[in-house]
């Protein structure tokens, strides 16, 4: 229950026609419904699910369901999602017009503390501008912004201090995961002939730096036609 409405969609006025496109709507509306989208997969995470590298065994899609769902969400944005809007571009002035507006998109996930879904498209950008040389064509602004996104995605020490002053927030999982993996490989289960408990809240308090997110929603309000063109 928040205390205020959630901010009015920002809707393009073809909002009900069969041939709208995703670039008919605003960069803001767009983070938002994918922020939507991605906070509900993330807070269906049951910390059982984050113990043991469960996301990785052959029986994961029983003993870490959600986690999966939200690795493969940011796997649909990256290799399917952002390249199928470039080849939907038809020559270098559209393919420029299609990273400035992801790069909008990106920047008010950002915005929106959607970390996960942000690093999702700042990765697949990155290979869609090498792939189509249109880094020199981008106007100084997108420039700044993408470097300080990508500088995001690629350096964990300037991530965790972002997100440790954000709230509501998505957290980027592939970065936390990797904490409880090396973790879990490189911290011993015991020391001598003694249980290592030192390790095991450890672990405890990295699994509670992710699900603590969950608590915090977003206030904010779907909007179908738009969510169906984002989802899987």
């Amino acid at each position: 229950v928040f205390d205020t409405s959630a901010p009015s969609p920002e809707v393009p006025k073809n909002i009900f026609s069969r041939t709208i496109f995703i670039f008919d709507i605003c960069d803001l509306e767009i983070a938002r419904q994918l922020t939507i989208i991605e906070f509900e997969l993330f807070a269906a995470i049951k910390p059982r699910e984050l113990l043991h590298q469960a996301w990785r065994k052959p029986n994961a899609s029983v003993k870490s369901p959600n986690v999966l769902q939200m690795l493969d969400r940011s796997k649909f944005i990256t290799t399917l999602w952002v390249p199928s809007l470039f080849k939907q571009a038809a020559d270098a002035r559209n393919k420029l017009r299609t990273a400035r507006r992801l790069i909008g998109i990106a920047t008010e996930l950002q915005k929106l503390a959607n970390f996960n879904t942000m690093v999702a498209i700042i990765t697949s950008l990155r290979a869609e501008i090498i792939l189509t040389q249109i880094w020199d064509e981008l106007p100084a602004k997108f420039k700044k912004e993408y470097r300080h996104m990508e500088r995001l995605a690629t350096h964990p020490e300037k991530y965790f201090v972002k997100l440790s002053k954000s709230s509501p927030s998505i957290p980027y999982l592939e970065f936390s995961l990797n904490k409880i993996m090396a973790a879990e490989k490189f911290i011993p289960t015991r020391t001598g002939k003694m249980v290592n408990f030192s390790k095991s809240r450890y672990i405890y308090n990295l699994i509670w730096q992710i699900i603590h997110y969950q608590q915090a929603p977003y206030n904010l309000e779907p909007v179908g036609q738009i969510a169906n063109l984002l989802k899987l």
